[in-house]
Order: structure tokens, then sequence, then C-alpha cells
């Protein structure tokens, strides 16, 4: 995408035209990032919302620690807002290990 060209996607409903959260199908989403840099350490934090377009219901953040880390993603104390640390990308760093976990109605099969 060109830098003059606008995002497209599909805008929320107007207020009034939202489902009700326990019988929405959740199949549309927002995600609203914020990239924070905080001055007095030099460290980048990128706070990350997620919520459905269609009932505008938060989404929480599952298995990530509460907290606010600098060296490891956390989540706000409802969980709807994960802090990620970030860094510009300057040199390579691979990881030394890597987790791939299934969702669980995966493993049954």
């Amino acid at each position: 995408m060109r830098a003059e060209e606008p995002m497209r996607g599909t805008p929320d409903p107007e207020p009034t035209d939202r489902q009700d959260p326990a019988t929405c199908p959740h199949q549309g989403f927002r995600a609203d990032v914020a990239v924070n840099c905080l001055q007095d350490t030099g460290k980048f934090i990128a706070d990350i919302r997620i919520r459905c377009v269609q009932c505008d219901e938060a989404f929480r953040f599952l298995g990530v620690p509460a907290g606010l880390r600098f060296d490891a993603p956390s989540v706000s104390i409802d969980e709807v807002e994960l802090h990620a640390p970030i860094e510009p990308e300057g040199m390579k760093k691979l990881q030394t290990r890597a987790l791939f976990q299934a969702p669980e109605q995966l493993k049954a099969n």
C-alpha cells in the first residue's frame, strides 16, 4: 500500500446497530495500538486493545501475566490491554528457542 492511499476496511457499525455481546458471533475486529517511548529509559512499548466491531465487546489476552514489564509481554489487570515491549529491528536477533502449541480442540483429533 502506498502512503497516500487510505486504509480500507469495514466501518464500525453505528451504536444503535450494535449486537448484544451475549449473542454476537464476533466475526469482525478492530485493533487499537499505541506505541510509546518511555523517555527516562529509552524503552518502547506497544499497548494493544482488540474489540468486536459488531457488538463493541473487548477481548481479553490469555496466558499473559498482569503488570508492566520491559523484557516480556504483560497485560492490564483486566486483561484487555496487552503491553508488548518492542525495539527497533537494528541487528537481527534470533530467539534461542520457540514454543508451538495446538489449541485444545485440535489435540483431541
